[in-house]
């Protein structure tokens, strides 16, 4: 009888469920590498400034592959993403204001070294992926 109660008590025990796409509403993934960085999110109305120091390793020779798809868009908000070279200059200033795909590249010089990133939206609603990876 102990062993019936046990197993219909492990049974009807269930934890949350798995979010589908692996990602945890308004809790950024973030990965920052000496050959990638990357935040992604799935907001739900979510306000969020987040400042990265970039741990890129680049140097002339280097080639950075921008890639930003925002999808599921909804509201009125703006997402703003700022790179910044090591003397607080802007190299790429990125606003989007509804769902797109966007695919750049630039070459790495001494004065669009990236080293900081500033990520910010304000009620985020939508999944966005923004990321940078060293060719």
């Amino acid at each position: 009888m102990t062993f019936l109660i046990m197993l219909s008590l492990t049974v009807a025990c269930v934890g949350p469920a798995e979010p589908e796409d692996g990602l945890v509403e308004d809790l950024p993934f973030v990965v920052n590498t000496a050959s990638i960085f990357s935040f992604i999110l799935k907001g739900d109305k979510y306000s969020f400034e987040e400042t990265y120091d970039l741990t890129l390793s680049t140097d002339s020779s280097d080639v950075i592959t921008t890639t930003v798809s925002i999808t599921e868009w909804s509201g009125t908000d703006t997402v703003w993403a700022t790179i910044y070279t090591v003397s607080d200059s802007v190299v790429t200033p990125y606003t989007f204001t509804g769902n797109t795909v966007l695919v750049t590249t630039q070459a790495v010089t001494d004065s669009t070294q990236p080293k900081k990133a500033i990520i910010k939206g304000n009620k985020f609603k939508g999944v966005l992926e923004f990321v940078m990876a060293k060719n």
